[in-house]
């Protein structure tokens, strides 16, 4: 029942980009991944050669799971895994990413520290 957000950079093209991704944690393991980038689609700085569409997440979002062992959590969704750190298990306000197998010239794409916040 808790959701985390960051804003984070990714690459499309020669552009750097803004994303706001959020992880949606609900009940038995379900886990919904919303990411939205207007800096990529509007602007005088948007993107020209094609929309935002990350391959793990969506406007409305992407189902996935989630799994909890000791300060880690696991996530997959779509062919895609995400790790991340609890920094603090006691207050679990924050997570921070550890890995993921996005690859970094994709959309959306999150670097290892990208510190998510709880809502």
């Amino acid at each position: 029942g808790k959701t985390f957000t960051a804003t984070h950079t990714f690459n499309c093209g020669y552009g750097i980009y803004y994303a706001e991704t959020t992880f949606v944690f609900g009940e038995n393991g379900v886990v919904t991944v919303i990411s939205t980038s207007d800096d990529h689609d509007n602007g005088d700085n948007a993107c020209t050669d094609d929309q935002y569409n990350p391959t793990f997440a969506s406007k409305s979002g992407v189902k996935g799971t989630y799994s909890v062992n000791g300060n880690k959590v696991i996530i997959n969704v779509a062919d895609t895994e995400i790790v991340l750190i609890i920094v603090n298990v006691l207050k679990a306000n924050e997570i921070k990413c550890e890995s993921t197998t996005i690859s970094s010239d994709a959309h959306g794409h999150i670097s290892s520290g990208t510190l998510f916040i709880k809502k």
